[in-house]
């Protein structure tokens, strides 16, 4: 029974606990055979055999080992449950920007292309003054969850930078293969609903900003971010629930936008003068 609980225990992948089980396995072992030299020691001698002492001892090690590897392992729990908090957000269990940036570091290092998403919930700040606090968690959490699914499809990375801000890498994908996952996104949160503990219905939207790169190029994660910041300034400034396409190049600035030619019709709406010129001339998508 104890070895059956050992190994379909669901922490038996970590080193702390199989050394630990390896312990417990040796000391079941040691008293079956400490049992066995009681027994082979007749009643009428009073010293006991050299073997069941051997024994005796090495359970008094063993057991001294485990108490250790006990300790250990309470520190390895320890450390995991800390990497846990410090890697993950613990409101919509995503991981946060810090686990982002060190999972994204060795995927920008292969020669595709990539994709940045970053999307902001729009007018957040008035579900949580309208609805409260907690109401605000529930359509973050709905939010998070539907990023996760999309994430899930295509093989991406996703995580909460903060606040109502999230973030999605996508490598090796076309242009249209983004456009339409970031449709999808948006589609997806516009037909959202969440039911406060009050019963009220919030229906919310989002505004996303697309950096796309191309193959053959350095890039790193602070120059798609950048990219992909301006784009959902943009998104923000022309009206909010709406995707905004920019195109990263990396010549004489670390990250500049430039205009990006979509591969497929996407309608360019008329320039706003209150934007920045870089932004002026970059692709939308509604």
């Amino acid at each position: 029974m104890v070895l059956r609980i050992l190994l379909k225990s669901p922490y038996r992948a970590r080193t702390g606990y199989r050394l630990y089980a390896g312990i417990a396995s040796i000391l079941l072992v040691l008293y079956g055979l400490r049992i066995q030299f009681a027994f082979d020691t007749p009643f009428n001698e009073t010293t006991l055999s050299h073997r069941y002492i051997f024994v005796y001892y090495m359970i008094l090690m063993a057991e001294f080992v485990k108490f250790v590897t006990f300790i250990y392992l309470c520190f390895e729990r320890l450390e995991y449950t800390l990497c846990q908090l410090a890697l993950q957000d613990t409101l919509t269990q995503l991981p946060n920007r810090r686990a982002f940036v060190t999972q994204t570091t060795q995927r920008l290092e292969d020669d595709t292309a990539h994709a940045l998403l970053l999307a902001d919930l729009d007018n957040f700040k008035s579900i949580n003054d309208v609805y409260g606090h907690l109401a605000g968690d529930q359509v973050l959490i709905a939010f998070s969850q539907h990023l996760q699914h999309i994430a899930q499809q295509v093989g991406a990375l996703c995580a909460r930078t903060g606040g109502e801000e999230f973030i999605l890498l996508l490598s090796g994908d076309s242009v249209k293969r983004v456009q339409h996952i970031a449709l999808q996104l948006r589609r997806q949160i516009e037909a959202c609903q969440v039911r406060t503990e009050q019963g009220h219905i919030i229906r919310f939207t989002v505004s996303v900003g697309v950096a796309t790169h191309r193959r053959h190029q350095p890039v790193t994660i602070n120059q798609l971010f950048e990219c992909a910041d301006g784009a959902l300034y943009e998104a923000k400034a022309r009206g909010r629930n709406r995707i905004e396409f920019a195109l990263t190049e990396h010549q004489a600035a670390p990250s500049s936008v430039a205009p990006m030619r979509a591969t497929t019709s996407v309608p360019c709406e008329e320039s706003n003068t209150d934007l920045p010129k870089r932004y002026l001339t970059r692709q939308s998508l509604t």
